[in-house]
């Protein structure tokens, strides 16, 4: 039947049978069997164990909240570059390890403690696990934010809704891409000339959502119809009956045969039909 006496606020004694168990914190320090010691009633022996660990050094025998952060640091950073994540051109990466609870008590793990971040996902809100399989096994949950910066596409002024982008209304300029899942670009050249679907503001990125090709076609335009097939192709001129942006079918009129067709917008003015 165990029993159990308090010494002091931080030190516990428990015994039973066979072993004298001293705790700190609820750290173990010292574990003794019975049988090492003199043969003394109960209370005297819990008496005497107690002031000797008072006058024995003792080393304080856990895990410390600098540790962990130092473990779960390495584990990132390997990771970060075991997936190219790091090395990447033109590309910075920046990450930030929460901080750990100095008065978090773990104890000392006897063998080395593994750290785990799911590799699926190495952007953004990750949780760390830090785990230790020892003989006083523990484990504990770390959050990690990672980001990405890179040199992308920006405005450098604010452009209306419906806007063409011009050069002088873009800029090169680092930003964070973490959460730019919709995608950015690089280069001005893909962007100019388009058309904005929405308001954006200054220095906000150009991302492919926010851009549409603009009007080649407009009602009432005069079109020239194509219709090829093979090697021979058939030209009319034709009436646009609505609105087109390169890519996008529009009904045509044909001027000649007054027929109504669907046709492919191709360019400014052109507009193509199948055989």
């Amino acid at each position: 039947m165990a029993s159990t006496a308090n010494f002091l606020p931080l030190i516990r004694i428990v015994v039973n049978r066979q072993l004298i168990v001293a705790k700190v914190d609820g750290i173990i320090l010292s574990v003794r069997s019975m049988y090492d010691l003199p043969r003394y009633p109960a209370s005297m022996t819990m008496l005497i164990l107690a002031i000797c660990l008072f006058i024995s050094p003792v080393s304080e025998a856990y895990t410390s909240a600098k540790q962990i952060k130092q473990l779960v640091e390495t584990h990132v950073s390997g990771l970060l570059k075991r997936n190219s994540i790091s090395a990447k051109p033109n590309q910075r990466v920046d990450y930030q390890i929460a901080n750990v609870d100095p008065r978090l008590r773990l104890a000392d793990c006897s063998e080395p403690a593994s750290v785990f971040i799911d590799p699926r996902k190495l952007v953004g809100r990750l949780t760390a696990k830090v785990e230790c399989n020892g003989a006083l096994p523990w484990s504990i949950y770390v959050p990690v934010t990672v980001k990405l910066y890179k040199s992308i596409v920006t405005a450098n002024t604010p452009i209306a809704r419906g806007e063409l982008i011009t050069r002088d209304k873009l800029q090169i300029r680092e930003k964070e891409i973490s959460r730019l899942t919709q995608g950015y670009f690089t280069n001005p050249s893909h962007v100019l000339n388009k058309q904005l679907k929405r308001s954006i503001a200054m220095n906000a990125a150009i991302t492919p959502d926010s851009i549409i090709e603009p009007l080649a076609i407009k009602k009432g335009d005069s079109v020239m119809i194509v219709a090829s097939s093979g090697t021979i192709q058939v030209r009319s001129p034709g009436i646009a009956l609505s609105n087109g942006r390169i890519g996008q079918q529009i009904r045509v009129k044909n001027s000649a045969s007054k027929r109504i067709v669907n046709a492919r917008v191709k360019e400014k003015g052109l507009v193509q039909v199948s055989i």
